[in-house]
């Protein structure tokens, strides 16, 4: 990386995901439909290009990879409960990560911060989620891994 994207990366800090974005989420992921489903790309964009930006791309990868376990997990058995559960489980390796990342001081303050904000936005996920909106909480997930990629690099 050349100094001046160097020096843009270290000046810029990810946002704390703002109230209207969190509830924009919850209601896309409660209730996608065709109203709404342009409201639902433009909130997984937003999400990562400005709260979730800087965490390394094989972490957010290895969530999203955890959470496709459990749909496939929930496919084969139909336990809900059960699939429910280990979806909660996920939160304590984000924990293990958020400790990480702020473990390296300054450079890893960016990523701990944008862990913490999914970790916030996963809980409050997590608290609506059901059996009837647990694909669109996969979508959703799905479309903040492609969005992150387009602008984590």
């Amino acid at each position: 990386m050349d100094n001046r994207n160097q020096n843009r990366e270290s000046n810029y800090q990810p946002k704390q995901i703002d109230e209207q974005t969190l509830q924009d989420a919850l209601n896309v992921v409660k209730n996608l439909n065709s109203s709404n489903v342009e409201n639902f790309i433009k909130t997984a964009e937003k999400l990562a290009r400005e709260n979730f930006k800087f965490i390394a791309k094989s972490k957010l990868r290895d969530f999203y990879d955890y959470v496709k376990g459990k749909e496939l997990d929930f496919n084969n058995k139909k336990d809900w409960d059960s699939c429910k559960k280990e979806l909660y489980l996920l939160i304590p390796k984000l924990a293990y990560q958020i400790g990480r990342a702020k473990e390296q001081g300054k450079k890893g303050g960016n990523e701990a911060i944008a862990l913490e904000n999914f970790e916030h936005l996963y809980s409050k996920l997590l608290e609506i989620l059901d059996e009837n909106n647990f694909q669109n909480f996969i979508k959703f997930f799905e479309a903040i891994v492609a969005y992150h990629k387009q602008y984590a690099g």
